[in-house]
């Protein structure tokens, strides 16, 4: 699930995040908090094409993000609001544009029934 898919602003993600995926851009900082979220983070000041950053983002996001943030320690944010955000506008799309009943919906997304029901409430969808 992407952190950043359905026009979710980066104003809302934690603010060294926004910045990061404005040096990098979305695909590498995903990455990023795939393998780094809740962890500070030390940035090497150059970083190595075998270095564990740049294996997880790609050499030339390593080497964009050693440019900007090297030599500093990063508190990697696990981005839950923005996760949240995300699964719930997949929710709305499962119920209103694919049509699937709230069973189906409640085991894709391995939430109760009544949770889908006040996501959607909150959607302003039509949780029945």
């Amino acid at each position: 699930m992407s952190v950043f898919n359905d026009g979710l602003p980066l104003e809302s993600l934690p603010p060294v995040i926004a910045q990061i995926a404005a040096v990098i851009g979305v695909a590498p900082t995903e990455a990023l908090i795939k393998n780094y979220s809740g962890f500070d983070l030390y940035i090497p000041k150059t970083i190595p094409d075998d270095h564990g950053i740049a294996i997880a983002i790609g050499p030339e996001a390593a080497r964009l993000l050693s440019d900007e943030f090297g030599g500093r320690q990063i508190k990697i944010a696990r981005c839950e609001a923005a996760r949240r955000h995300t699964r719930d506008l997949e929710i709305a799309e499962m119920r209103t544009i694919r049509k699937w009943k709230l069973h189906i919906i409640a085991q894709q997304t391995g939430l109760t029934i009544s949770r889908v029901c006040r996501i959607l409430q909150e959607q302003n969808g039509n949780p029945s």
